[in-house]
């Protein structure tokens, strides 16, 4: 797998000066080391051979990119988009036919992504030379699908159709606003179980999640203030203790996100190891490490399945603390569904989606509780046709606004 790495993701500028090897830990499952070809360095968490979860990305020069990885490719800042100093032109790395590959053209555009026939096709990231950004979806070539435009401090979001920006009243061009004193994130998305059902995109659902604290509609989240648990690293344990760093962290003035997509039954979320009976994170025992904070403002977005299982060793008490904002993805009783159509968790599209700005109904660059959630259980209901509707409690009001 590290061979399929090499030639799908690795920065080669320089011929094989370095012999290519796992010099520490694992590079295959695990946590390890790797040194490429051109001296580029990475360590961090591997994932079937390629590069995939926190890691950082050491230059031959010396610079050092720290941020995520998803199957070899970046997540949010593309580290690989600062890798090309040279003037070369064409597939600079990868596989530009069909599969995911860099390529710069003659105009100077650099894009990072999937391929198909030779053509951008599918998600991908293409940086221009006057200092704009789409991230999103392409085919044969061209923007086309949901994708988000940024241009300085300003972006704009919607449907792009060949090329050609669409849905003008589904997208808002919004300046990102600053916050008062400081968030505070744990990002939570299984889908590789040990002992139950695979899922198709929670995973997905949490990378997604995470780009949006990284480029949305505010000021970045340092990467030291963001703990990111993806599939068997999200343990009961490592749950437990992300949440309790977090809120021993804030502050007065500061704020909590806390983001979870998998398997989970009415008031509990469900870890990496349990088997959907035992070993669950209650919904009580989030409150009650949330509640030992002094942050002010604590958000939770919990994409999971809201059924109670026969059996499940789940404490009573109702829901979460009183001075929290929960947006649950659907009502007591029913189902969270994910979509092929979308490629992720239908309440965490629509999530990203509105947080994005097109909750922003009245375009004042500021999104209350009542917009976003409006937003959600009109897109999610609508497009679930009823199967699936979400849930709002809150006592403290707007931590995404001004």
């Amino acid at each position: 797998m590290l061979k399929l790495f090499l030639l799908i993701v690795a920065m080669i500028f320089v011929s094989t000066l370095v012999e290519a090897q796992c010099i520490a830990g694992s590079c295959e499952d695990g946590k390890g080391t790797y040194l490429f070809t051109d001296g580029s360095q990475y360590t961090g968490e591997f994932l079937k051979g390629l590069p995939d979860g926190e890691g950082e990305w050491t230059y031959p020069k010396g610079e050092k990119v720290k941020g995520l990885f998803k199957k070899g490719l970046p997540v949010g800042e593309d580290v690989f988009a600062k890798a090309n100093t040279s003037n070369k032109v064409g597939c600079l790395s990868g596989n530009c036919r069909t599969g995911i590959g860099v390529h710069v053209n003659e105009a100077g555009q650099k894009y990072v992504g999937y391929f198909r026939k030779g053509q951008p096709s599918g998600k991908g990231v293409c940086y221009y030379p006057n200092g704009q950004r789409y991230d999103g979806q392409w085919k044969n070539g061209l923007r086309h699908g949901n994708g988000t435009l940024y241009h300085g401090k300003t972006k704009k979001i919607g449907i792009w159709k060949e090329g050609v920006f669409d849905h003008l009243e589904d997208a808002k061009v919004e300046k990102m606003g600053k916050t008062k004193g400081n968030r505070f994130a744990v990002v939570i998305g299984i889908a590789d179980y040990k002992k139950m059902d695979v899922l198709d995109y929670s995973d997905d659902d949490a990378y997604s999640f995470y780009q949006y604290l990284e480029n949305g509609n505010h000021e970045k989240i340092p990467d030291d203030n963001i703990r990111f648990l993806i599939d068997q690293n999200a343990t009961a344990i490592s749950i437990k203790k992300a949440l309790e760093e977090v809120a021993r962290k804030a502050t007065e003035n500061d704020e909590i996100i806390i983001y979870y997509s998998g398997h989970g039954i009415a008031k509990a979320i469900i870890p990496y190891e349990s088997d959907g009976k035992t070993g669950l994170v209650t919904h009580q025992e989030i409150s009650s490490i949330l509640k030992k904070s002094k942050a002010t403002s604590k958000t939770l977005f919990i994409d999971a399945c809201n059924k109670m299982k026969t059996g499940a060793n789940v404490d009573q008490l109702d829901g979460l603390g009183k001075d929290m904002n929960v947006f649950y993805s659907s009502s007591v009783g029913q189902n969270s569904l994910e979509s092929n159509e979308l490629k992720q968790g239908v309440f965490s599209y629509f999530l990203v989606q509105g947080l994005n700005g097109a909750a922003d109904v009245n375009v004042d660059g500021s999104i209350t509780n009542n917009e976003l959630f409006d937003y959600i259980f009109e897109n999610v209901q609508t497009y679930t046709e009823q199967r699936q509707l979400p849930t709002f409690a809150a006592k403290r009001l707007d931590p995404f606004g001004k």
